[in-house]
């Protein structure tokens, strides 16, 4: 979320203007977070991961994949249809008997491109027998 706050402000800076697709809040009380991988076998099976935190108790984790299909659980594994462009968003739920907070963060997911050998560690070598 301060990323995205941080970039608005620098358009704005520049002079640009930027819309956002969604209405964007400097709650600092609460902030939804996540990072993915992706399954080394089947591409379009993806690992989230909650990095969320609030000043709170988190009570509720409502993952929309942007698949039409969503998830309860704080750290999910989903596994898309197909290969494509999904925007994931993650909203977070937290408080106590005196507060509330909740936040979303979303992210784009391009499972288009593959994995697995787009990330392949490679090396060479020559054994030296003359000893220099």
């Amino acid at each position: 979320m301060k990323k995205t706050l941080l970039l608005l402000t620098t358009f704005i800076l520049f002079g640009l203007f930027a819309i956002p697709t969604q209405a964007i809040t400097a709650n600092r009380d609460c902030e939804a977070d996540f990072y993915f991988d992706r399954d080394s076998v089947n591409q379009t099976t993806v690992y989230f991961y909650d990095l969320s935190n609030s000043i709170y108790s988190i009570y509720s984790w409502t993952w929309d994949f942007g698949d039409g299909t969503t998830s309860s659980l704080q750290n999910p594994v989903h596994t898309f249809g197909q290969a494509g462009i999904f925007f994931v968003c993650l909203t977070i739920e937290s408080g106590d008997s005196n507060a509330y907070c909740t936040d979303t963060y979303c992210m784009e997911i391009d499972l288009t491109s593959g994995g697995g050998n787009d990330c392949l560690a490679d090396f060479n070598y020559t054994i030296d027998t003359n000893g220099s």
